[in-house]
C-alpha cells in the first residue's frame, strides 16, 4: 500500500478564490494540520512553507479538482 511507504499526506481542496490544505499522518490517518491560502502566486508560496513545516519526511499530495 503506498500510504505504507509515507509519512504524510498532503491534501489540497481547490476552489476559485482560496484553497484549502491538510497534512495527515500516513498511515494512521491523523489530522496534523490544516490551513488555507489564497489562489496565487504569494498563497503557493505560503502553500510549500506550510508543507515543509508539517510535513518533513517522505510525502505526496493529493489534489482534488484536478480534472485528472
Amino acid at each position: 500500500m503506498l500510504a505504507d511507504g509515507l509519512d504524510y499526506v498532503l491534501g489540497v481542496d481547490t476552489h476559485r478564490d482560496q484553497h484549502a490544505l491538510a497534512v495527515v499522518r500516513a498511515p494512521a490517518g491523523a489530522l496534523l494540520a490544516g490551513s488555507e491560502i489564497a489562489a496565487s502566486s504569494d498563497g503557493y508560496e505560503a502553500a510549500l512553507r506550510f508543507a515543509d513545516r508539517y510535513a518533513t519526511g517522505r510525502r505526496v499530495g493529493a489534489i482534488e479538482g484536478t480534472g485528472s
